[in-house]
């Protein structure tokens, strides 16, 4: 069994456009003669001839049986095989990886590292590319899919979701199940509560799944606004790891967030203010939920005794925006004021 496409296999046209529904012809080396390419890897079910793309130019998985060396003519859907785009001659030279090439070394080549054990190593993931993820097996490597998926249902973890980004960005609560015996070690899904709401992780049976910082097994409830990793270290044991810096803005003006939804602003106004006096800020960032308090502090150059008659006051805030009454002599003025604000 042999991959001929190489990875994310996408042909466009000169102004970058995908070559919608392109056609691949696949013929004996150095002649016209077509062989059989097929579409998984026990070589079971044969492809037409020729292999055509998809509506984005892209190309499903191609195997051959790899006995010799493949040629490929890659003409449009409406194309003359007389004018190919490309002639390649042979295609699979560089990607053929055969079980027993491994003990004679040609595997270090095709790898780029030399295995602990050459000669008695055994090559047993199957070598492949496929366009439809979720019909990849456990012992497959290599895949395309989508960086970012939507899950506002639930969900059982598949393997068209690793690495990829898993957001809930509704405000509903959901149970998102890790199967058994379903992923290769190693394995892991970004998962991000980007809304309201909870997801829990739930173990199916077999599965242990603990914190990075601690050994106990449980399901985990993902609070609002968690944002992490949920990776496999071992054999049906999985880890979550928090993204414990979440979203942070370390400025004048700033804010960070934390994986359980806290989040933390902050602030300085520089402007004159006279007493008796309203002063609006926007917070940098809009809390999603509510904010649910702030204090603010006025700043004045040297040592001026003014600020004994004066006082900062927060006269009201919601989620976007905060007051602060500036109290003191009408006729005596401050340089500004420093603010902070937490909430969710």
């Amino acid at each position: 069994m042999t991959l001929l496409n190489t990875p994310v296999v996408q042909f466009v046209d000169a102004d970058g456009l995908p070559l919608a529904f392109a056609k691949a012809y696949f013929y004996q080396s150095g002649t016209t003669t077509p062989v059989d390419t097929y579409a998984d890897a026990d070589m079971t079910e044969v492809h037409t001839f020729p292999v055509v793309a998809d509506s984005q130019g892209l190309f499903p998985s191609i195997y051959y049986d790899g006995s010799e060396l493949v040629r490929m003519k890659l003409v449009t859907a409406t194309g003359d095989l007389a004018m190919p785009l490309l002639d390649v001659d042979p295609v699979n030279q560089l990607f053929t990886v055969f079980a027993a090439n491994i003990a004679d070394g040609a595997i270090e080549e095709k790898l780029g590292y030399t295995p602990v054990d050459p000669a008695t190593a055994v090559f047993t993931a199957n070598a492949r590319l496929d366009f439809e993820p979720a019909e990849l097996n456990p012992d497959d490597v290599g895949f395309r899919g989508n960086p970012v998926t939507i899950k506002n249902v639930e969900h059982t973890f598949e393997l068209a979701d690793s690495q990829r980004l898993l957001v809930k960005d509704d405000t509903g609560d959901y149970i998102w199940t890790i199967p058994a015996d379903t992923f290769p070690i190693g394995h892991y899904f970004e998962l991000w509560m980007a809304n309201t709401g909870e997801v829990t992780l739930e173990r199916d049976t077999g599965v242990a799944l603990r914190a990075a910082d601690n050994s106990t097994d449980e399901n985990k409830v993902l609070q609002p606004y968690y944002r992490g990793r949920l990776q496999q270290v071992a054999s049906n044991e999985w880890v979550l790891s928090p993204d414990v810096a979440g979203d942070v803005a370390l400025s004048v003006n700033g804010y960070f967030i934390l994986p359980n939804g806290y989040i933390r602003q902050w602030g300085t106004f520089t402007g004159s203010l006279a007493g008796d006096a309203i002063q609006n800020v926007v917070f940098p960032f809009a809390f999603p939920t509510a904010c649910l308090g702030a204090v603010a502090t006025l700043k004045q150059s040297g040592t001026p005794d003014i600020l004994s008659d004066f006082g900062a006051v927060i006269n009201g805030f919601d989620a976007t925006d905060l007051d602060v009454y500036v109290a003191g002599p009408s006729t005596e003025t401050v340089e500004g004021f420093i603010w902070e604000a937490w909430g969710h």
